[in-house]
């Protein structure tokens, strides 16, 4: 390639996928939609493909345009990450740390870490997001966030992470008090009781889901078995 996209190109290409259209992204960077096509096109030319396609329902990305966008992003987060840098030698000013965990850190440990790291860190704001890991390593990915703490699984993807371990934690079952059930030491004395469950594709909670929905002998032990913590 003789040449690189420009980044006001690859900021436009990044606002037209976030707004989902050209004419809300050049309404949000108030720019002429004409302009917003144009560099586009240019971008497109550049890399000899088309990147998107406009429809009806806004704008779609092709087969190269979402691979492209991937990489993009990253691009335009460490840009910003380094003027951020930047800024903070030059003038001082306040740094951020963003950090993904689940609500398992977030009702523990965190508090009193957080209140920890204030002391030592003063002008650093920390950013929070509360999700379980699975839904917290894209943003790691893009960087989005700094780090992530949350529970492992066989299927959650870390090849691409540096995973340092932290503690270990064991489940439990949670009932109100005075519950008629509440003395009971196994699943198979629970096996029609209600459940209250957090939805996700992947992780440790599909695999809770997984065993009390296929019962299985000697069930209550899988169930509270250990688990490890792995800060990524």
């Amino acid at each position: 390639m003789k040449y690189l996209p420009k980044l006001h190109q690859l900021k436009v290409f990044q606002e037209v996928i976030h707004y989902g259209s050209i004419r809300a992204a050049a309404r949000a960077m108030n720019q002429s939609q004409p302009a917003l096509t144009r560099n586009i096109r240019e971008l497109e030319q550049l890399l000899g493909t088309a990147l998107m396609t406009r429809g009806t329902r806004g704008v779609e990305l092709t087969e190269p345009g979402r691979m492209f966008a991937v990489r993009m992003q990253l691009i335009m987060e460490e840009l910003q990450r380094a003027t951020d840098e930047i800024k903070q030698v030059n003038q001082q000013t306040q740094s951020n740390l963003s950090i993904g965990f689940s609500s398992l850190i977030a009702l523990s440990i965190f508090p009193q870490t957080a209140e920890q790291f204030k002391k030592h860190h003063p002008k650093t704001t920390l950013r929070i997001k509360e999700a379980q890991l699975s839904a917290l390593l894209p943003a790691l990915w893009e960087g989005r966030l700094d780090f992530a703490i949350g529970t492992i699984s066989s299927e959650v993807p870390l090849s691409d992470f540096i995973e340092e371990p932290l503690f270990k934690a064991r489940f439990g079952i949670i009932c109100r008090k005075g519950h008629p059930r509440m003395n009971c030491s196994s699943l198979e004395q629970l096996y029609d009781a209600k459940w209250y469950l957090p939805e996700t594709d992947m992780g440790y909670y599909k695999q809770i889901n997984f065993i009390l929905t296929h019962y299985i002998e000697n069930v209550s032990s899988a169930l509270f078995s250990a688990i490890r913590l792995f800060v990524v």
